[in-house]
């Protein structure tokens, strides 16, 4: 036991955070970044052979269907779309409890899959805002007014789908997965939609605007505050009049199925009375959600913001003033490429920035979807994926995103955190029977699992815990080396 502690613990030496990393560790990086898996032995010593390989590799995995999944929960840590709980509810259809996880992954994947099909058939970011169609799986076509417009179900039964409800088409500011999720109220008026749609994908927050209300009367009448009120006026002279352009996704009538499935065309004028403003975006004037896709992709910051938004979840962290320089040249080459993702993410991943040997945390959907490769774990109780839900699951206890109370990727290692990758760790080794991980070597165990090459040291200390192992259960050995493997910092960061 002692010696499964230590090596646990252990890390090796520890690397200087400005020096680039080495081949193996960045092809590493990479593989998870884009695939959800670690590369293969052969793939490692292709690239501490040739280093010069690795963006082969890049362009390679961004093909993958691999990388279309594994964009779909990267995306959920900005859109936070992937609640668990909606204000209409599986009983409300019927369902079983049973069915409750699929139901509310269903709807709140549904603009994150658009989305990620955009990406990965190479298309421009402008039609994230423009499609005239969504992504809906069987769920979502039982339940919502949609019809399938393709006749080969991709990515987990995932089809192009089209509403039924004369609604406009607008990508995804017409999908009922993000109004369910940033839903409305008779007085907010859509104003917080707005909000929403200009965080993630203008990265202006609106709640992060300094506003005083010194000067303001305590006892206005608020209704007119937000039109006469200067300090109201900073939010609400650019909020308004793009809420009144979705006034078709007001619903008045709340918790209701009907009302929140379906458009409701005859409201789309209601702006005017119930806001004070006919709809437009920043002063140009525009109809309903149609035009207001068009309209975000005219603003320089739709395009500024993807570039922003792509670095800070590649690079795990908030962009600053100091990276200017190399986004100003990754906006170049989004620019160049017609705006499209792909070339962002693979001119993003030949940066300093991504290349740097910083350690940073593997979240919960690269580490299910890695033990599922190695030895094709599925950690679940009652049909629910317990690293990919709460409250039921242990998402946000393993350092991820829930979408609602956590909103931020956990960035330093934490007790909870370690507790869960220490039970992963724990259940993936006793599941390594009759796989690779078992008859490998245990130099190209560490190789395979780490990226790097082990010490004369580190070997003998494994040797040590695989003998001591056996010794008191000969088919614990290498389950032991394995758990302890899957434990080490080298392995849960990357």
């Amino acid at each position: 036991m002692t010696l499964l502690i230590l090596w646990a613990c252990a890390g090796g030496e520890p690397q200087d955070d400005s020096t680039a990393l080495e081949a193996p560790r960045l092809l590493r990086r990479i593989s998870l970044d884009l695939r959800g898996t670690l590369p293969s032995v052969d793939e490692l010593d292709a690239v501490e052979k040739d280093p010069e390989r690795v963006s082969e590799y890049v362009d390679l995995w961004l093909e993958t269907e691999a990388f279309e999944e594994n964009l779909v929960a990267r995306l959920g840590e900005r859109w936070h779309t992937r609640v668990d709980v909606f204000p209409v509810e599986y009983q409300d259809y019927a369902m079983a409890p049973e069915e409750e996880y699929g139901f509310e992954r269903s709807v709140g994947e549904e603009p994150l899959r658009l989305v990620a099909r955009i990406v990965a058939e190479d298309r421009s970011w402008d039609e994230v805002v423009t499609a005239d169609h969504t992504l809906a799986n069987q769920t979502l076509l039982d339940i919502w007014p949609l019809e399938s417009v393709s006749d080969s179900p991709s990515g987990g039964g995932w089809t192009k789908a089209r509403y039924t409800d004369h609604r406009p088409a607008a990508g995804v500011l017409t999908t009922n997965g993000l109004w369910w999720r940033y839903d409305t109220t008779v007085s907010n008026l859509n104003r917080g939609r707005v909000a929403a749609v200009s965080r993630i994908l203008l990265c202006d927050d609106y709640l992060a605007r300094p506003v005083s209300f010194a000067a303001r009367d305590p006892d206005a009448d608020p209704s007119y505050a937000v039109l006469e009120d200067p300090a109201c006026q900073s939010c609400h002279a650019s909020m308004d009049p793009a809420a009144a352009a979705l006034m078709g996704f007001w619903w008045v009538v709340l918790y209701s199925e009907p009302e929140f499935a379906n458009y409701h065309p005859e409201r789309e004028r209601l702006g005017e009375t119930y806001l004070g403003v006919t709809p437009a975006w920043h002063g140009e004037p525009i109809g309903g959600p149609e035009d207001l896709g068009l309209a975000i992709t005219r603003d320089p910051r739709f395009h500024a913001c993807a570039v922003s938004a792509m670095a800070e979840s590649y690079w795990r962290r908030t962009p600053s003033w100091d990276d200017e320089p190399e986004l100003s040249a990754l906006r170049d080459a989004f620019g160049g490429a017609d705006h499209r993702i792909k070339p962002l993410i693979a001119a993003l991943m030949e940066g300093e920035s991504y290349r740097q040997a910083d350690p940073r945390l593997m979240p919960p959907f690269q580490l299910e979807s890695v033990v599922r490769d190695l030895v094709g774990l599925e950690w679940t109780e009652d049909g629910v994926r317990m690293l990919d839900a709460d409250p039921s699951g242990v998402r946000v206890l393993a350092g991820g995103v829930d979408g609602d109370a956590v909103v931020t990727p956990q960035s330093q290692p934490g007790l909870t955190r370690t507790l869960v990758f220490k039970r992963v760790a724990e259940m993936a080794a006793a599941s390594a029977s009759d796989t690779d991980l078992e008859s490998a070597e245990l130099s190209e165990l560490v190789w395979w699992l780490h990226g790097r090459r082990p010490t004369s040291e580190e070997l003998e200390a494994l040797d040590a815990l695989e003998s001591a192992a056996s010794a008191i259960d000969p088919q614990e050995g290498r389950a032991a080396v394995i758990a302890a493997l899957l434990r080490d910092p080298a392995f849960v960061t990357y």
